[in-house]
């Protein structure tokens, strides 16, 4: 059975990495129910409003969508009759709601649907506005329109309450703010971008010196909203620093784009016009079906969104001046959801100096407090480095390996999903590239060993450091502007932290205690070595002692455990997101694993003193099926 303790202990330690984030990702606010006088965005109160906008479809030139038009400006006016700052720009529209369809016929081409139902959507936007002392305005905006499909709860029901008590509360303020805020609840979103298309289109960006743009979409249903995209490193920094909930990734903005989705951004964004992009986006698979529901997204989700967007509206507001880049595309990403980073060249150049910098202090320490030996003779710093060098094979096919591993363990995923479109196997992208990445680097190590028995502690290391060193070149792969590569640097960082924590503590055990100092006894067994004949043998002390394996193992043990508990959780956490946006998309889902081998890849080296054998492979092989045979089962007890 010992030999099934460390692939149980990678297993265990994934595990545990995962458990935390499902349970710290399901932490939400507290929905408030508190008057706009408060000051704090009343999540329980906007759901309210969200209760009537969802209750029933409403496409464009409906009489449900006129319904919640009215309903919307009723809230506004009602408003105004407490706040006279408050502008409303549109006039109420003079329909009769009698004389409306109770469905929604599509035009055919669809592109004429913006011009086919022209003569209702351009009575039908709303546009509210609070002057500041300047000229310059935020523009925030969410569609009130549906699909004839869906309830239209998260996409885009929740983003206009949210707007609305956002507006809401800064109007109790009662303080003029530094620049002017811009409301505009869209309408015609769902049937080509037609709100937006119409508010360029009549010149408003200009009318209103419109210097930055929040939008908000709904691209699941329910959970925690994201902010995927932005124009602006300068708007992620401000949106990391003062949401209260900074969830953001820059991969949702290539992830939308694969899975052929578009919003008001990609509108406002050509028009000059810099900005964010804020989406409810868990669920995928509820996305424009009758499962957008007010069943699927609670007055705690509404809470978290709320939060954020008030939080970036106030500090926007009252920022001294509004420059920014609308041409751009910023790089960023959170920690957990709770801490959120832009990915500046300067930060990103940071996070590769800090990798490359920790992996020369490894190679150092390794040189001179774990020598290697040439019968008996300390190598040279040149043999060394070449030694360090040809290491770097096994490295690399380690890297190599694991994504491969991952991709074909996870392909049946993909194929299953694209062949049924039954989210339900979504759930086993995670697991099944996470074996596949594990099984790639446990045989880079398994050919690394050469079937050799346990390398002393001082091969070991030496290993080890070189897996260090080979990862700060990949770090340097953060330097290039992309969504997840700033991975390898981070991987790379913690792997060596904990790396050297692991030496400090052998090199206490060796030199503070008498079992385990430099002159005990045990035998010197290198991993490789040229052919050794009895006339070479020494007889006397030999300079490098092996470790007692049971401090090693407890050690590794430890190490694992750390490095899977930072490096590998956050790339579950991207992973997670991922899954949840692609739950029915195959391409998505297929391609997952590649965000798991940035950090797993470097398990080759704890692989590589656990022995890697055939049980080894055995165990992760049944773990495999069994996944495959749960979710089977419970696909046929759930239909």
């Amino acid at each position: 059975m010992s030999r099934f303790v460390p692939c149980t202990a990678i297993l265990l330690s994934a595990a545990l990495s995962l458990l935390f984030n499902v349970v710290w990702r399901a932490q939400l606010p507290a929905p408030l129910d508190v008057p706009p006088t408060d000051g704090r965005f009343a999540g329980a109160t906007a759901y309210k409003s969200l209760e009537t906008i969802a209750r029933a479809s409403h496409p464009i030139t409906t009489d449900a969508n006129y319904n919640v038009y009215n309903y919307l400006y009723d809230a506004l006016e009602v408003l105004r009759t407490t706040h006279p700052r408050l502008v409303l720009d549109t006039p109420r529209a003079t329909l009769v709601a009698d004389d409306l369809p109770s469905t929604y016929a599509p035009a055919v081409p669809r592109d004429a649907e913006c011009a086919n139902a022209s003569w209702y959507l351009n009575e039908t936007q709303i546009i509210a506005r609070v002057p500041g002392s300047s000229n310059d305005s935020i523009l925030l905006t969410a569609h009130f329109d549906s699909v004839s499909s869906s309830f239209g709860a998260s996409d885009d029901g929740a983003g206009v309450a949210v707007l609305l008590h956002v507006l809401s509360t800064l109007l109790a303020r009662n303080a003029t703010s530094r620049h002017s805020l811009v409301l505009f609840l869209n309408n015609g979103e769902e049937t080509g971008l037609c709100g937006s298309k119409w508010f360029v289109r009549q010149q408003l960006v200009a009318k209103y010196n419109v210097k930055a743009f929040l939008n908000i979409e709904g691209g699941g249903a329910g959970g925690r909203a994201i902010l995927f995209r932005t124009t602006d490193d300068a708007l992620a920094s401000l949106y990391a620093s003062v949401a209260p909930h900074p969830h953001m990734n820059s991969l949702g903005g290539f992830l939308i784009k694969v899975l052929g989705s578009a919003t008001d951004y990609e509108i406002y964004q050509p028009a000059g016009i810099p900005g964010l992009d804020v989406a409810f986006y868990e669920h995928r698979e509820y996305y424009h079906t009758r499962d957008d529901s007010l069943a699927h997204i609670s007055p705690a989700d509404v809470q978290y969104c709320g939060d954020n967007v008030l939080a970036i509206t106030s500090a926007l507001l009252s920022l001294p001046t509004l420059q920014f880049d609308a041409a751009g595309s910023a790089l960023y990403f959170d920690i957990l959801g709770s801490f959120g980073v832009a990915l500046t060249p300067y930060v990103r150049a940071l996070f590769t100096l800090l990798a490359v910098g920790l992996a020369a202090l490894v190679l150092s320490v390794s040189y001179h407090f774990f020598p290697l030996y040439d019968t008996m003779i300390v190598v040279t710093p040149k043999a060394f480095a070449l030694s360090v060098l040809g290491e770097w094979t096994y490295i690399v096919r380690s890297f190599g390996q694991a994504l491969v591993g991952g991709l074909v363990l996870n392909a049946p995923v993909a194929l299953l999903v694209h062949g049924t479109r039954h989210s339900l196997f979504a759930s086993l992208a995670l697991p099944c590239g996470f074996l596949g990445n594990v099984l790639g680097a446990t045989a880079a190590a398994h050919k690394w060993r050469h079937g050799q028995p346990h390398p002393n502690v001082n091969a070991y290391i030496h290993f080890a450091a070189s897996v260090s060193s080979c990862s700060a070149v990949f770090a340097l792969l953060a330097l290039v502007p992309g969504p997840v590569l700033v991975l390898f640097a981070i991987a790379s960082s913690v792997y060596s932290s904990v790396l050297l924590v692991f030496m400090g503590a052998i090199m206490y055990l060796r030199y503070h205690h008498e079992t385990y100092g430099p002159d005990d006894e045990s035998t010197y067994i290198p991993t490789r070595t040229a052919m050794m004949y009895y006339s070479s043998i020494r007889f006397e002390n030999v300079l490098s002692p092996r470790a007692p394996q049971l401090r090693v193992y407890l050690g590794l043990g430890a190490a694992l455990a750390i490095y899977m508990l930072l490096a590998f959780e956050l790339s579950v956490d991207i992973a997670l997101a991922a899954a949840s946006v692609g739950a029915n998309d195959a391409l998505v889902l297929g391609v997952l694993p590649l965000l798991l081998t940035p950090t797993l890849y470097l398990l080759v080296s704890l692989c590589a003193y656990w022995e890697p054998n055939a049980p080894s492979y055995r165990f992760y092989y049944l773990v495999y099926t069994l996944l495959w045979v749960v979710m089977s089962l419970w696909w046929l007890v759930t239909g």
